[in-house]
């Protein structure tokens, strides 16, 4: 960039410096040789951080059946970040614990709502990120025309209602007046209270035709109470909207909502942003050593040293804690702990590639047919989309076929449990290793006497048996071990 002027019959050029300054806390006065006053300038605060974080990313989507959707929805969550996953119609049942191992990734929680009546139907599931703490709450209300369910989080007191509403039919003998009717009681009970709610899920109500009754009636209901139903466009492959978000507009809650592709299924999805503060992403915090680069000599020599200063003489405990404080004395010296903090992601082994550059030609051909809403674009993207579900389907076969060909007993079995989503064996946890010892002794007594009751039932069902243990009941302990251990 230069500047022109014209003086004394002649063009003048001269170029405007552009000053280059490293960013820091104190404002260092520039130097110039043009004139220029740069004080005249203020210096502009810039904000540190990601304003983004303070918005939760929920989506809303009908899978009908997540049994033989579950690499859709999952690699859908990873690769958008999806704070939220709600979904209806899973067709879920409380013991399809493979299908719900395959559908939480690693620093998720999942929330199984299935249907009482139906299990193979119906069905409300959630995904969420573990670092959001949400608390299914129950809302108390029997609904019968209708499945919901009620997450709470903890932190912020935001609730989550998800409803689902199967279309009536001969064999439900679901009427749809009965519906609105138990729905206006429903929202009136929801909305009741302050409490920040946002309602969502598949309503099987056309929104769209605004002259329906039907309609007229679901939408007069929300208006009573004043709510405001967000999702704009359709929801469904025949055009209309079933899949809704409502909240009320004094609570500034909802700040984006748009609708995205279906994953699989008629219904599209429903993405939305939350005006909520989310914490952030979990973070592992490890303390190690540096073991391949210890002069082992050098140790072994300190450590004799160390522990021939020791008096003999003592008590156990003594003894054990003075090595103990040696060991680590020792170690800190040649190999000093460090502490190590790592962001929790999910790092599928089957990952290649492969499926990662055909990841981004998917994303790119997405925003095409978002941009321009063709159906050659469509089917662009559909094509890439089930051409990336077959790559990461073949390579999670690959991936565990070698696993399971070259693991030992030990790494097999955890395999094993990792596929069928084998619940893991906790310890108890207690702050006191005292009151953590009396309850595990408690519990065993308890069990022994539980035992013990339990036998003394059988025997005194079977007499002869029972007469045979009261010879033993007022024999001397001796005496029976002295017999027993022959």
């Amino acid at each position: 960039m230069a500047e022109t002027w014209t003086a004394r019959g002649r063009k003048w050029t001269r170029g405007i410096p552009v000053l280059t300054t490293v960013r820091n806390n104190t404002w260092e006065q520039p130097v110039s040789d043009v004139g220029v006053n740069f004080s005249n300038l203020c210096q502009i605060k810039t904000h540190k951080g990601n304003p983004v974080r303070n918005n939760v990313n929920i989506k809303l989507w009908n899978a009908r059946s997540v049994g033989n959707k579950t690499i859709n929805i999952v690699d859908n969550i990873l690769q958008n970040d999806v704070d939220i996953m709600v979904i209806t119609e899973s067709w879920l049942r409380d013991d399809d614990q493979v299908v719900i191992g395959e559908l939480k990734p690693s620093g998720y929680t999942f929330a199984n709502f299935p249907r009482k009546t139906d299990g193979n139907h119906g069905g409300i599931c959630v995904i969420h990120k573990s670092s959001i703490k949400l608390e299914n709450k129950p809302t108390g209300l029997d609904t019968h025309n209708f499945e919901h369910a009620r997450l709470v989080d903890k932190i912020t007191g935001i609730g989550l209602v998800i409803v689902y509403r199967p279309p009536p039919s001969k064999e439900n003998k679901l009427k749809t007046s009965e519906y609105l009717t138990e729905m206006d009681d429903f929202v009136r009970e929801i909305y009741i209270t302050p409490t920040k709610t946002v309602l969502l899920g598949d309503f099987n109500i056309h929104v769209d035709q605004v002259t329906k009754s039907d309609t007229v009636h679901f939408m007069d209901s929300l208006n009573s109470v004043g709510v405001h139903q967000f999702v704009s466009g359709p929801t469904h492959i025949k055009g209309h909207t079933l899949d809704l978000l409502i909240a009320r507009p004094d609570d500034n809650l909802v700040k984006s909502c748009v609708v995205l592709p279906s994953l699989g299924s008629d219904h599209f999805v429903v993405d939305c942003c939350i005006n909520c503060c989310k914490p952030p992403p979990q973070k592992s915090v490890k303390s190690v050593r540096n073991y391949k680069q210890m002069d082992k000599d050098s140790f072994k020599q300190a450590l004799s040293q160390k522990l021939d200063t020791h008096n003999p003489n003592g008590d156990v405990n003594g003894r054990l804690e003075f090595l103990t404080s040696s060991l680590t004395e020792v170690l800190d010296d040649h190999a000093p702990s460090k502490t190590c903090v790592r962001s929790i992601r999910d790092r599928s082994p089957w990952y290649n590639t492969e499926i990662h550059t055909e990841r981004r030609v998917r994303r790119k051909l997405e925003r095409k047919w978002r941009k321009h809403k063709t159906m050659d674009n469509h089917d662009e993207y559909l094509e890439q989309h089930t051409k990336v579900n077959k790559l990461i389907q073949n390579a999670k076969e690959v991936h565990y076929k070698n696993t399971l060909a070259t693991a030992d007993s030990k790494s097999m079995y955890r395999t094993l449990n990792q596929l069928l989503n084998n619940g893991s064996k906790v310890l108890p946890i207690s702050d006191s290793p005292q009151e953590l010892s009396d309850k595990l002794a408690n519990f065993f007594v308890e069990k022994i006497g539980k035992i013990r009751k339990s036998l003394m039932l059988k025997l005194k069902q079977n007499k002869s048996a029972y007469r045979r243990t009261q010879l033993f009941r007022n024999t001397h302990k001796r005496v029976v071990i002295k017999y027993t251990h022959r």
